[in-house]
């Protein structure tokens, strides 16, 4: 069995049919980067003082770490009759620093452009939470802020809170007033007592006179992964 943590487990529970799918097609992918989102946010700080620290902002991103399960979360899928997800007690979110700040404006943008697409490709290994890491690239008039994380445990309505939550924790420079945690798991739940034969006749008594759709084709050459950025 792929071991998702050497620290201690908390709490095992099924995917959602999502997870599965996307479990899926991560381990059938010819490249390592599937379902893997990137997103780069440009810090302009001057003085060099006032620019991001990868001691500060990685103990405030820690700290969500810690706050949210779904965060701690790895998968099983070898030696099991299906696969589950595994939430560590605990685990330690990495933070990588680069110092590009001896290179000229287009030797740093060019190394910028080099760590992103390696940190792409380098992917991760879904057995082993946590399933997101930071990096902060300074050059000489800004920083690059590098959150990289798999879809597999975060979603486009999570991200914005997910943010809001390491903001609100760096700028009071720990303790910090943060919503109460709802994990994951309680959602899970909730998706397997649902009863999917009545759902299926709702909608099929709902959509069922309608005319099938068109199926759309997809875009040729489409990225394997997506990436976002802000200044």
């Amino acid at each position: 069995m792929n071991d998702p943590t050497t620290a201690g487990i908390e709490d095992i529970y099924p995917l959602t049919p999502l997870q599965s799918g996307m479990l899926y097609h991560s381990l059938r992918a010819e490249e390592p980067g599937a379902y893997t989102e990137q997103f780069v946010f440009v810090c302009r700080a001057e003085p060099p003082a006032r620019r991001p620290r990868a001691d500060t902002l990685g103990a405030a991103w820690q700290t969500v770490v810690a706050r949210h399960p779904v965060l701690r979360t790895g998968f099983v899928w070898a030696e099991v009759e299906t696969p589950v997800q595994v939430v560590a007690s605990s685990c330690v979110l990495p933070v990588e620093e680069r110092d590009l700040t001896g290179l000229g404006p287009e030797e740093a943008e060019a190394g910028v452009e080099e760590f992103l697409a390696a940190d792409r490709a380098r992917g991760f290994d879904l057995a082993r939470p946590p399933l997101t890491r930071l990096a902060l690239l300074h050059a000489r008039d800004r920083t690059y802020l590098v959150w990289t994380v798999h879809h597999l445990v975060i979603d486009g309505w999570s991200m914005p809170k997910i943010l809001a939550e390491v903001g609100a924790v760096h700028r009071a420079g720990g303790d910090a007033a943060l919503p109460e945690v709802r994990p994951f798991r309680h959602y899970v739940d909730w998706l397997d007592r649902q009863d999917d034969e009545a759902a299926t006749r709702f909608w099929k008594d709902r959509l069922g006179t309608l005319p099938p759709a068109d199926r759309l084709a997809l875009r040729p050459g489409a990225e394997r992964e997506r990436r976002g950025r802000a200044a």
